[in-house]
């Protein structure tokens, strides 16, 4: 059955958010819901009228659903899918009845713990969810875009694609086109691991060896926030940039630190 974080988890949460050096408004919003075990980031499409709203819609839909949803549905791979697909379906009406949405969308990442031991990650778009773990960094998700399908084809190379005029290029995300098909897995979560939930603000600067170095050297995932938003500034800042890190609390006790701006 599904279980949320409470009881015997221990778990320290930490989190921060920027609109970065050129971008007018912070588009990406951030969902931390440490009773339910969900947390999640939606990066809302740049380029796009209202943004920020699908992004809004996007986690408070999710929120909902797995809040109305938890106590009956025994699957959180299944449940995490349906609040997806209910948050698309809400972009989607609300850009019908109001103008200035029309054609708004978002990416989103998602990650539900359930059953001690593991935890269920949900994507939409180029958002992205990495596991930190005995000194590695792994990708638990693909970006939807254009781009990734030709570096997974070989049509190009690492280095040509960080600078690809077509690297923003979506293929699906939520609002946008009528039918979706979020990608999820159940990924093993131990008592050392570290989760990393974060928008392409920060992948489009930061490689994935450089934010593993400023995670290790850290001194606390709240100071690995700061460092990863800062680098990405220090960069250029050229987009709004989100991260969220998610890893064991000393002592026991529910932790959750944020800032935004």
């Amino acid at each position: 059955m599904y279980n949320n974080f409470g009881g015997d988890f221990r778990f320290r949460v930490a989190w921060e958010s920027d609109r970065g050096l050129v971008r007018t408004f912070n588009e990406d919003s951030v969902l931390i819901d440490a009773n339910l075990g969900l947390f999640a980031v939606a990066d809302g499409m740049g380029g796009h009228k209202a943004g920020s709203v699908a992004s809004r819609i996007a986690v408070g839909t999710l929120a909902e659903v797995v809040r109305q949803e938890q106590t009956h549905e025994s699957d959180a791979m299944v449940l995490l899918n349906k609040a997806i697909l209910a948050a698309h379906r809400a972009i989607m009406a609300e850009s019908v009845v109001n103008p200035d949405c029309e054609e708004m969308g978002t990416t989103l990442v998602a990650a539900l713990f359930a059953q001690r031991g593991s935890v269920v990650i949900g994507h939409v778009g180029d958002s992205r969810a990495y596991l930190i773990e005995q000194g590695t960094i792994e990708a638990l998700t693909q970006d939807h875009t254009f781009l990734a399908e030709w570096l997974k084809n070989g049509q190009i190379t690492p280095a040509a694609a960080r600078t690809h005029p077509a690297r923003h290029g979506l293929f699906m995300a939520l609002g946008i086109d009528d039918a979706i098909e979020p990608e999820l897995k159940s990924v093993p979560w131990s008592d050392n691991a570290c989760l990393l939930l974060c928008s392409d603000g920060l992948t489009d600067i930061l490689e994935e060896p450089e934010i593993l170095r400023i995670i290790q050297a850290a001194d606390s995932i709240e100071s690995a926030c700061e460092v990863l938003i800062g680098e990405a500034n220090k960069n250029g800042g050229q987009d709004n940039v989100t991260v969220v890190l998610i890893g064991q609390a000393p002592g026991g006790h529910h932790t959750v630190s944020r800032s935004c701006s």
